[in-house]
């Protein structure tokens, strides 16, 4: 994921990093999960917390439940880190809580049952060259 000692120097554009390079681990764990789930996306291009939703369908297991509410979590953080300004908020503690949730998330995807076909988690072209 991000070395422990990227976000060491404790420099704000370091800490920014590290939340959207955290951020970004999860973020396409989940969505190769949800291709390889077969869960329905409504459009090619997938916004971000459409992904996150649809792990916290009411018919989604704890752990699957999980993985959406921290994503949004950290998909919060990440918009911040990345579009603010002037960040206040971003401090060591902030770098910390993303790693943090980005572990938590992908602990929680290795527990989930492996979808059945990896491979399809890749969106197929609409016209197969040959």
């Amino acid at each position: 994921m991000v070395p422990a000692s990227f976000g060491a120097s404790r420099d704000e554009a370091s800490v920014r990093s590290v939340v959207s390079r955290a951020y970004y681990a999860a973020f396409n764990c989940a969505k190769a999960y949800v291709f390889a789930k077969g869960w329905t996306l409504r459009r090619r291009k997938i916004p971000h917390g459409d992904v996150w939703a649809l792990f916290q369908h009411r018919e989604r297991t704890q752990a699957e439940r999980d993985v959406g509410d921290v994503g949004m979590s950290l998909m919060d953080d990440r918009q911040e880190a990345d579009y603010e300004p002037t960040a206040p908020q971003c401090s060591q503690k902030v770098c910390d809580n993303a790693l943090k949730a980005a572990r938590q998330i992908l602990e929680n995807l290795n527990v989930l049952p492996s979808p059945a076909t990896p491979t399809s988690a890749q969106p197929q072209p609409r016209n197969p060259p040959g």
